[in-house]
């Protein structure tokens, strides 16, 4: 079984949440990796800086690293719960990070704590840290990557059977991001 189909079929929101404070550990909600011009319409997601200044204040970087830009998406009057995932009413979510490190060693060594299927095509490296359903019943699909001293994660949450929410937009708002670093 390949690492991808091992995270198809095992997804584990302690793999996501802890691959994901291990990267945003090197990482203030300032310009963001992704604005809402790049994120699809289709999905109805709008800034919520409530949830953006909640996910940014769970950060710390240490390594000499900052937080270059946070940001988090969701369909108005539907709040993410305290994991900052969608809660009970399940409904579509963005998270951006980016951040900076004072050099590419800094970043190599935060990079290297991700668990996750490498991907190529996103920067120096980039990996999976998750694609499936949370046990919950939300998708969840998140891949962080790093390029030079620019750290990165896009995570992009849904109901499942919502066919907009996947691997292929995961991978496109991540090539956003990746090319704005």
């Amino acid at each position: 079984m390949s690492a991808r189909s091992a995270l198809l079929k095992h997804p584990s929101r302690t793999v996501i949440f802890g691959s994901l404070f291990a990267l945003s550990a090197c990482g203030s909600p300032s310009s963001p990796g992704l604005t809402s011009a790049d994120i699809p319409s289709y999905l109805g997601v709008t800034t919520d800086s409530s949830a953006t200044a909640a996910w940014s204040n769970r950060l710390s970087p240490p390594h000499g690293c900052k937080k270059a830009g946070v940001a988090v998406f969701t369909v108005p009057g539907k709040p993410l719960n305290s994991l900052l995932v969608p809660g009970p009413a399940h409904s579509p979510a963005v998270i951006s990070m980016v951040l900076s490190c004072a050099t590419t060693s800094q970043a190599r060594q935060s990079f290297a704590t991700a668990f996750g299927a490498s991907v190529s095509g996103f920067g120096n490296e980039a990996k999976w840290l998750n694609k499936g359903v949370t046990p919950d019943g939300d998708q969840v699909f998140a891949i962080a990557w790093r390029k030079d001293r620019q750290l990165g994660t896009v995570l992009v949450a849904g109901p499942v059977g919502d066919t907009r929410i996947g691997p292929g937009l995961t991978e496109s708002l991540a090539r956003r991001a990746v090319a704005k670093s």
